[in-house]
């Protein structure tokens, strides 16, 4: 096993804006031994070997600087090998705390989170866009074929019960959907 935070790896300390690293490998997945997702899980993270001011030392790649390699270069990670990216330090905020972080900037490439000044929709913006909200009458089907399913004619002495509640939860879902696109948020 791999131990992160032990080794030759780029320290934020020891760069400079304008700083040139060259990828040395195709770069692997190794487990974090210091940090878990929220699920409990190992984190993950991507590291690379590059050369900076003439060493060659191990990186970690964030989301953001993956995502802008390989808008430069490609999502195959062995085509990286032998092209170049520029360090800028920016302060970001870290497990709640401000500090120093490495963003790569590679010719012709913005970052990706800085969709605002591409005038670039955001993913879940346009996917929000696009979305119709259903029809009364095909909510009304979907839940008929519930009120069927779970609650059989002659079999089910609550079915006027669940037939009134599954119309006021439809009425109430299509508002709220209907609310929802029309706004283009929930209040």
């Amino acid at each position: 096993m791999v131990m992160l935070g032990s080794g030759n790896y780029v320290k934020t300390a020891e760069v400079q804006n304008g700083d040139v690293i060259t990828f040395k490998d195709e770069g692997k997945w190794i487990e974090n031994t210091r940090y878990t997702y929220q699920d409990g899980n190992q984190r993950v993270d991507f590291v690379i070997k590059v050369e900076i001011k003439g060493e060659e030392k191990s990186m970690r790649l964030n989301k953001t600087n993956r995502e802008v390699v390989i808008a430069a270069y490609g999502n195959d990670t062995s085509k990286w090998i032998g092209k170049t990216a520029k360090i800028t330090k920016e302060k970001c905020l870290v497990a709640g705390k401000k500090q120093d972080c490495i963003l790569l900037e590679i010719a012709g490439v913005d970052h990706i989170d800085d969709r605002e000044s591409l005038n670039e929709e955001p993913p879940f913006k346009k996917r929000e866009r696009e979305m119709k909200t259903p029809s009364i009458e095909d909510m009304s089907k979907v839940t008929a074929d519930l009120v069927e399913e779970h609650f059989p004619k002659g079999k089910c002495k609550e079915r006027g019960k669940a037939i009134v509640l599954y119309a006021t939860m439809l009425i109430a879902i299509h508002k709220f959907l209907a609310d929802f696109h029309k706004e283009g948020s929930v209040n």
